[in-house]
């Protein structure tokens, strides 16, 4: 190689290393949200108020925060920093992938959330189902003269062995 090829070498990885990257076209949030954001992170910023981020740091980690704020909503973006702010250790700004595995956290415990109640609908509906068909039974002519409780002990389905007659 000669060193006019090594110029122009060096000369395209300094121009390729010195190119900004450019944001994905199109604005990600809108006017108010983007202030709202904005308002969030200065917030925090003054949280961490010995820490000091370059403009060139502090420009592509809003952005960062840009892209979270539209993938998970900016109200549990807040959520997830504060979560944060309080934890144990936390002496610096979050990272914006602090705040993505924090935004992961706040959604499975809020699916955790949603799953817990959807199984007490379900359990509740399954015994309003099995106390209807304990009626219709405790009026069928094999079951004349027996109480409620001598009913329920000869229930044998998981779940519901053992159920103590209604009061």
């Amino acid at each position: 190689m000669q060193d006019n090829d090594l110029t122009r070498i060096s000369e395209a990885a300094l121009k390729g290393a010195l190119t900004r990257i450019e944001a994905p076209s199109g604005a990600l949030l809108s006017d108010a949200e983007s202030a709202e954001l904005t308002v969030l992170l200065d917030q925090l910023a003054a949280h961490y108020p010995h820490q000091t981020l370059t403009d060139e740091t502090g420009e592509i980690w809003r952005e960062a925060y840009q892209l979270l704020a539209k993938r998970y909503t900016i109200r549990r973006l807040r959520d997830a920093m504060v979560e944060l702010m309080v934890r144990p250790g936390q002496k610096f700004f979050p990272h914006p992938t602090e705040a993505a595995e924090a935004l992961d956290n706040l959604i499975a415990k809020e699916r955790a959330a949603t799953a817990i109640v959807a199984a007490r609908s379900r359990r509740a509906e399954d015994l309003r189902t099995f106390w209807a068909w304990v009626d219709q039974r405790m009026s069928d002519p094999d079951t004349q003269g027996m109480t409620e409780q001598e009913f329920l002990d000869t229930v044998k389905l998981p779940g519901y062995a053992g159920m103590k007659a209604r009061t």
